[in-house]
């Protein structure tokens, strides 16, 4: 059924409302995707850090599932698809336990390498940490095949000898190199493996963990669009380095960025930008055609330790052709009783270089402390065109949206001003009414609305000349 609004409404709307200056996508955090990964059981994988580069195939040689890992560039960052069961960053240290002697390994593979890209499978073997028997396959050119193809390597375990551990890894692409287009690196390669088993003196003998790459796990893990964060790190620890939240000021949701440990007790400082690379200083950004005046945003503050230690950090870059004009920021090392209303004024006497800004990066890092947190919400770019008539407003929220029995009207308002506050329904009946005398500063209005019938209505604010009308939804 269409529904059909008065006039008087349809005008209202069309000129109440302001005109905004450009704004960074996603500013309240209100859109986010919902996405699901598949990685190998047991393993670490490219999977875990949100990576869709490995692939649980049905096309298997034995069973019904192989492994497909696959490289993929991205911003001249490279993302190899991959699983270990070791950390590579700490002297590749952990392995499961095994204890059997294995003088040669057979498994099956297909292989789609670019240009002078090589994939690798390795295994080694130890004793008290110190390697008895190892086996490295480098994968080439040479070796892309559409069909499973057999393949056997020799351990060099010397007879007699038994191991106490095994380190298994597996990687799309020259895992040594971090320079796409160099040394071969290259968007696409892939390789596909399937049925690995372990043989000593011609004998099947136990093999490693998820051999023939049945068992899999999935994740359903949601990003705020727009944005990258450090989700790409690790998307199993609990919580998330970055998840949504609706302890918000402006819509129904916000983002939090929390640190977190890893399975391997390493520290994730949880970061977000809206740049295309999460390494410093982030590429991207939003293109920018008008230069604003200050930019605001909400941010609560929960520090575990507080101090240098345990400082937060965020900021907008102002750019041109890539090279830093200059950089905005705040940081943040003491908790916060609440939501904090920040405002970062962009002086272009001061700085008038920021003038040749033709792209802005947002970017927000959460200390190094597990547990300490922030949570963001609201950023708006203002400029001469934020509002209408004398500005006395600097901007104006209102929350709960929906809202059940009280809707909080959150004014900042520039000078001492008389303010209204009315409520239509939508045929244009005024319902509510309430004036503030010269409010100046930070003001909370607490409306109401529990005699309200459920439906949709019309807020508007008018102080001066600015005015401001939007829709709420009355549960």
């Amino acid at each position: 059924m269409n529904t059909k609004y008065p006039l008087f409404v349809i005008l209202f709307l069309f000129y109440t409302s302001p005109v905004f200056s450009q704004q960074i996508t996603n500013r309240s955090f209100e859109n986010w995707l919902q996405e699901q990964f598949m990685s190998l059981h047991h393993y670490m994988d490219s999977g875990d850090e949100g990576h869709a580069n490995i692939y649980r195939e049905t096309d298997a040689q034995n069973g019904s599932y192989s492994v497909k890992l696959q490289t993929s560039i991205i911003s001249n960052d490279t993302l190899y698809g991959y699983f270990i069961n070791f950390d590579p960053d700490h002297d590749f240290r952990g392995g499961d336990p095994y204890s059997e002697h294995v003088d040669s390994i057979v498994g099956y593979y297909k292989a789609g390498l670019v240009a002078q890209d090589t994939a690798w499978f390795l295994m080694q073997f130890r004793n008290n940490d110190i390697p008895v028997g190892a086996a490295l396959k480098y994968f080439t050119i040479a070796d892309n095949t559409n069909s499973w193809t057999r393949f056997k390597l020799d351990t060099g375990m010397p007879a007699g000898i038994v191991p106490d551990t095994l380190v298994v890894g597996a990687v799309s692409s020259n895992a040594l190199n971090e320079n796409p287009g160099l040394d071969g690196v290259s968007d696409g390669s892939w390789l596909q493996l399937d049925n690995i088993k372990f043989y000593a003196n011609g004998t099947e003998v136990t093999p490693m963990i998820n051999h023939d790459f049945e068992n899999w796990d999935m994740h359903q893990v949601e990003f705020p669009e727009g944005y990258l964060t450090s989700l790409i790190f690790d998307i199993t620890t609990t919580p998330l380095s970055v998840e949504k939240t609706t302890d918000a000021t402006d819509g129904n949701f916000a983002v939090k960025l929390t640190n977190v440990l890893t399975s391997d007790n390493d520290t994730i400082v949880a970061g977000i930008t809206n740049g295309t690379t999460i390494d410093w200083p982030p590429a991207g950004g939003l293109p920018l055609t008008e230069i604003p005046d200050s930019i605001s945003y909400d941010i609560k503050i929960h520090r575990v330790t507080g101090g240098s230690d345990d400082e937060g950090w965020l900021g907008f870059i102002f750019k041109k052709n890539g090279n830093i004009l200059h950089t905005f920021d705040r940081t943040y090392n003491v908790s916060s009783l609440g939501f904090i209303h920040e405002n970062i004024p962009i002086d272009l006497n001061q700085y008038p270089e920021v003038n040749q800004t033709d792209s802005l990066v947002f970017f927000a890092w959460n200390a190094n402390i597990p547990g300490s947190t922030m949570i963001i919400d609201n950023i708006y770019f203002h400029t001469q065109s934020s509002s209408i008539g004398d500005l006395s407003f600097e901007r104006m929220i209102a929350f709960p949206n929906p809202a059940s029995d009280i809707l909080y009207l959150r004014f900042y308002a520039l000078k001492p001003e008389n303010t209204q506050v009315k409520i239509y329904d939508l045929n244009g009946k005024l319902l509510i009414n309430k004036e503030m005398k010269h409010i100046q500063g930070k003001r909370d209005l607490k409306l109401d609305i529990s005699k309200l019938p459920p439906g949709n209505y019309i807020y508007q604010v008018q102080s001066g000349k600015f005015r401001k009308s939007k829709k709420f939804i009355k549960l």
